[in-house]
């Protein structure tokens, strides 16, 4: 039994996995397992992660006949975990040699809190960093409305409580998170994020053909629920058109946008007061 265990949902990450393990392994924190599902791969993720893990007993490998969804992926590394917490970590990226160290000494230190994350490094797949992701560290109710104010990748989750909440839900296949956040808050858990870079997050122009407008539509969907949820005021109900908006929008555009947005994160810091929201 372990206190941290890591969990991985992986779909077609041959070129990728390698690095994300090997960043686990390299962890300063000790007492850790790793639950790695691969959701269906029809590329030789699989044999790539036998091939890394060999029999590394810190390791337990899942395999689903077919592609089921993220969603599916992560519940079933939660529901045959045996730590006391859950980082999430995705296929493509990879955490700092601390992380998980410092977030477990931040959740002991705070009980109150169910959810933390950290601030994240952006680069490109050829390795080039570009910018960085700062959510705010203690955000409002209200700003769980206007997009992801935790990196999900870089979260350490009590297992208990996300448990409580209901886990994912498999209906949500790219917004599965978003969705949790917002049960979780609707609840009163506390979801904060560490003003450090524990993490690091891969974000290519390919990544924006998950931005379809069938998952803007489902996430307009999830942010009507938590509006309703949170008797949050009816202006917003503008962050509606928000959602809508980056499902229609040019990938290309939206990655220009990104990165005028995110770049600026390296020569000025104002996160902290909200004014560099992801």
């Amino acid at each position: 039994m372990a206190k941290v265990s890591v969990i991985i949902a992986v779909y077609n990450s041959e070129n990728t996995i390698e690095k994300s393990i090997r960043s686990i392994c390299g962890q300063t924190f000790a007492d850790w397992e790793c639950l790695i599902c691969d959701d269906g791969s029809d590329d030789s993720t699989w044999e790539k992660i036998n091939e890394l893990v060999g029999k590394n007993e810190k390791f337990v490998l899942l395999k689903n006949k077919t592609n089921l969804g993220i969603a599916v992926a992560l519940n079933r590394c939660i529901n045959l975990s045996s730590g006391e917490y859950i980082a999430i970590q995705d296929a493509d990226d990879f955490s700092e040699p601390e992380r998980i160290e410092e977030q477990v000494e931040f959740l002991e230190n705070h009980l109150d809190v169910t959810v933390v994350g950290s601030y994240a490094h952006l680069f490109y797949k050829n390795g080039i960093k570009w910018g960085e992701l700062k959510p705010p560290e203690n955000p409002t109710k209200s700003d769980w409305l206007q997009g992801f104010f935790v990196i999900h990748a870089s979260a350490l989750m009590r297992k208990k409580d996300i448990i409580d909440s209901g886990r994912y839900d498999a209906r949500y296949k790219r917004v599965q998170d978003h969705d949790l956040w917002l049960n979780l808050i609707t609840k009163n858990y506390k979801i904060v994020t560490m003003p450090k870079l524990l993490y690091n997050v891969s974000w290519d122009i390919d990544d924006y053909s998950r931005r379809t407008l069938r998952n803007r539509l489902i996430e307009t969907k999830i942010i009507f629920k938590g509006i309703k949820q949170l008797n949050i005021p009816s202006i917003s109900y503008l962050y509606l058109i928000k959602s809508l908006l980056s499902g229609i929008m040019p990938r290309r555009i939206l990655l220009l946008y990104h990165y005028l947005k995110f770049r600026k994160n390296f020569f000025t810091n104002r996160s902290r007061n909200g004014k560099n929201n992801p």
